[in-house]
């Protein structure tokens, strides 16, 4: 009895200091559970939010490939379209603007360059042309504002006194260059016009 009643009073002693300690320290462990259960909340949200997070950023990976992949084919439509455009272009304006060589208007009929050494070659001819539009070979000219005198020999009517110049065509061009207007003058041919001048003369005289 007298161990029992020892051991009793110890263990109220030990009890009675686990309750004292117990009842100092629930503040302390209230603030404590609250703070464990606010950040395993917070650890929540975090987890949420990077969830949120890894699937904008695959969303927008997936958006930005398919932007790069719509710009690249309406990047590669419009090349296309440029292309089909200057080739027109070109093809159009190659077209009215090349020089035949059979001798008809149009043709060039300038002496042909050659050797430093070499003989001379003889201008292309022009053809007589039609009664009444005979054809010449004349000097298309035109004069820069620093005086530099641009020149080319052409077959053309012998009454033409202008010649349209078609200036050269430049690379990727989208619209064609518009032509010019230079100054033209037979410089050949004068012994055929005069014959044709008398000839008509002398016509005209008979059947007066």
């Amino acid at each position: 009895m007298v161990a029992k009643e020892s051991i009793d009073a110890q263990q109220e002693f030990h009890d009675a200091r686990a309750a004292w300690a117990a009842d100092n320290l629930a503040p302390a462990a209230k603030v404590y559970n609250a703070l464990v259960a606010e950040e395993a909340d917070l650890q929540g949200q975090i987890d949420a939010a990077q969830e949120r997070l890894d699937g904008a950023r695959e969303a927008c990976k997936r958006a930005a490939f398919e932007f790069a992949q719509e710009a690249r084919e309406k990047a590669q439509e419009a090349a296309g379209a440029r292309a089909d455009k200057v080739a027109a272009v070109k093809k159009d304006y190659d077209a009215v603007a090349a020089f035949p060589d059979d001798g008809s208007a149009g043709t060039l009929c300038h002496y042909p360059k050659v050797a430093a050494d070499a003989a001379p070659t003889p201008r292309k001819e022009c053809l007589e042309g039609e009664p009444g539009a005979l054809l010449c070979c004349g000097a298309a000219q035109r004069f820069l504002k620093d005086g530099t005198k641009l020149s080319i020999e052409t077959c053309q009517l012998a009454t033409a006194t202008t010649y349209t110049y078609y200036p050269a065509l430049p690379d990727g061009a989208l619209v064609a260059p518009t032509p010019e207007t230079w100054r033209f003058q037979c410089v050949s041919a004068a012994q055929k016009l005069a014959a044709a001048a008398a000839a008509a003369l002398a016509t005209g005289y008979m059947m007066a």
